[in-house]
């Protein structure tokens, strides 16, 4: 019996060291385990960052976003003008009207409102406002400085926090445009700019406080502007107007501002070096290419002529630029980390006089800018006979030299028959029907 309990002791030893020694392989064994999880999981994040950073960089090589597109711009500023070219041929047909029946003559004009008007006018365009048949371009004119003033000129065109006009000091929008600046200066290209500029901007006029900065801007404009125009609409209700300005024109012109804003391309309007240059004397074909233009001939009723190579047997065509009528629309695109030369979008637009063979000048006639110019002129008066204004020029508007030395070239231009204007296009009425 002792020698079995010795047996099953030596047994039950040995099944305890066995049990101690799996007990030991089973621990080393989770340890292990426990290792390659560990590493599986590092090698996991890492995989998961590399991943992350390779969507990253496609995203960076991928275009830069954009609210609007060149051809989009392009139709868009087209669209513009062609609505605001319409509202002048309709809104302007009654003073025309007084114009071409001489009840004009014994309209006051307060030197106040029409030193407003003309105050947006450039240099060249004040050497023709005794020129006939160009009041329908100044005021366009007038109308595309003031947008541009206000709207596309501006880093941004809307207060993001209570500012209005130009002129009252943005401190959110000067903020984001000195925070740009030092990003330019500390080496960042100039996509990691656009794009930071187009993430805060965008951010910020996601706010339901942005669309009242929207509206008030929309009064502002209006009742600027309508402060410029009623003098030219007398025959129409000044809410009637407010309404037809603001509907045609500003909120347009506000539409487009903002999505040329929002874009990572840099969109900006310019007007012609011509445009305030009075140092040069008359430009014409033989000093400039008025290809880059679109030019309107004032000698054909607005009708769009386009400079030519001179041929065998044709006669030449001579262009006299006049005046700016509205600027182009230039974009500069992001490649390669830095913005482009600017490109042209949409010519700028200007009036000429342009005719076959020998250089017909534009004819002189009794216009409203002449009345508004005397009206600044003479404040004592506060109306004008514009008869008396035809005989003595120089008390009003500065003529150029070539009209008055080419009297044989140049004649008065009776306002009658009615006024035929040819449109941006070259076909149809200026602004279409009436």
């Amino acid at each position: 019996m002792a020698k079995e309990a010795d047996n099953w002791k030596k047994t039950l030893q040995t099944t305890q060291q066995e049990q101690q020694l799996e007990q030991l392989r089973l621990q080393k064994e989770i340890e292990e385990w426990k290792k390659r999880v560990k590493r599986k999981e590092e090698s996991d994040q890492k995989l998961s960052k590399q991943l992350q950073d390779a969507r990253d960089h496609i995203f960076r090589l991928q275009p830069r976003r954009s609210f609007i597109t060149e051809t989009e711009a392009q139709e868009a500023f087209e669209d513009l003008f062609n609505n605001i070219q319409r509202w002048v041929e309709n809104r302007l047909e009654g003073i025309l009207d007084e114009l071409d029946d001489g009840k004009l003559t014994s309209r006051p004009c307060t030197a106040d409102a029409a030193n407003r008007l003309l105050s947006f006018t450039f240099q060249r365009a004040r050497q023709d406002f005794g020129t006939a048949r160009t009041d329908e371009y100044h005021v366009l004119a007038i109308i595309m400085q003031f947008l541009n003033d206000n709207l596309f000129s501006r880093y941004f065109y809307c207060s993001l926090d209570g500012a209005s006009l130009k002129g009252a000091e943005d401190r959110t929008v000067a903020t984001i445009q000195r925070i740009e600046s030092a990003m330019a200066k500390a080496d960042r290209d100039s996509s990691q700019c656009r794009e930071w500029r187009f993430e805060a901007l965008n951010a910020l006029v996601s706010q339901p406080q942005f669309r009242e900065a929207q509206a008030n801007l929309d009064r502002s404009l209006t009742e600027n502007l309508l402060e410029l125009l009623s003098i030219l609409v007398p025959r129409m209700h000044l809410q009637e107007l407010r309404e037809s300005i603001g509907r045609n024109i500003v909120r347009p012109a506000v539409g487009l501002a903002h999505r040329l804003h929002l874009s990572t391309s840099l969109f900006s309007l310019r007007w012609t070096p011509n445009n305030n240059d009075v140092e040069t004397g008359p430009i014409d074909d033989s000093k400039q290419d008025f290809s880059h233009y679109i030019c309107y001939n004032v000698l054909e009723s607005g009708k769009v002529v386009k400079p030519t190579v001179e041929k065998d047997g044709q006669p030449p065509l001579r262009v006299t630029y006049l005046f700016d009528v509205c600027p182009g629309l230039y974009c500069q695109s992001i490649q390669s980390g830095v913005l482009t030369y600017p490109r042209v979008i949409c010519k700028p637009k200007i009036l000429v006089a342009a005719s076959f063979g020998n250089q017909v000048l534009a004819p002189q006639g009794p216009t409203i800018f002449r009345w508004l110019n005397h009206a600044v002129q003479h404040p004592e008066n506060g109306a004008r006979s514009l008869q008396t204004g035809i005989k003595n020029v120089s008390q009003g508007v500065k003529i150029p030299q070539q009209v008055a030395n080419s009297k044989q070239n140049s004649s008065e231009a009776p306002r009658k028959p009615k006024r035929k204007l040819i449109s941006s296009k070259g076909a149809g009425w200026f602004g279409g029907s009436r």
